[in-house]
């Protein structure tokens, strides 16, 4: 076998041997964090609007409830 052909040998094993989900479920994670995170902006906005506060004062009092 020469480099060249050991080298495409290995890329095909490692191929095979990865595990097929793992993709599917990073996509389905950032997917997830995306749809969160814009749901928590579109929430921030709208509560700013409704209660005419700065986007400092909305992040201190939300760091509150957190803690």
């Amino acid at each position: 076998m020469t480099g060249e052909e050991l080298v495409k040998f290995g890329k095909q094993v490692r191929k095979l041997a990865e595990n097929p989900f793992q993709r599917q479920l990073e996509e389905a994670r950032a997917e997830w964090k995306s749809a969160v995170y814009n749901k928590c902006v579109d929430r921030c906005s709208v509560f700013r609007r409704e209660h005419s506060v700065s986007h400092r004062e909305y992040a201190h009092e939300f760091i509150q409830f957190l803690v």
